[in-house]
């Protein structure tokens, strides 16, 4: 979906970006995340070898979301 919505604003001067990072350990994913072996099985298929933090997304989505990220 990125890619169409970038080519069609894109004319229009609008940036598309997505962020998609993972499992992360939130609230929402509590459920899961709480449980030895969905770790481990989560843990096993991330390129990091573990569950992301919110930390680990906050930064890049301020960044993007910000003027800076339009240079």
């Amino acid at each position: 979906m990125a890619p169409s919505l970038a080519n069609e604003l894109g004319r229009r001067g609008v940036t598309v970006n997505t962020v998609a990072p993972g499992v992360v350990r939130t609230d929402m994913t509590a459920g899961h995340t709480s449980i030895p072996e969905a770790i481990a099985a989560f843990e096993a298929i991330t390129a990091l070898g573990r569950l992301g933090e919110p930390e680990d997304v906050v930064d890049v989505v301020a960044f993007l979301g910000s003027p800076r990220a339009a240079g």
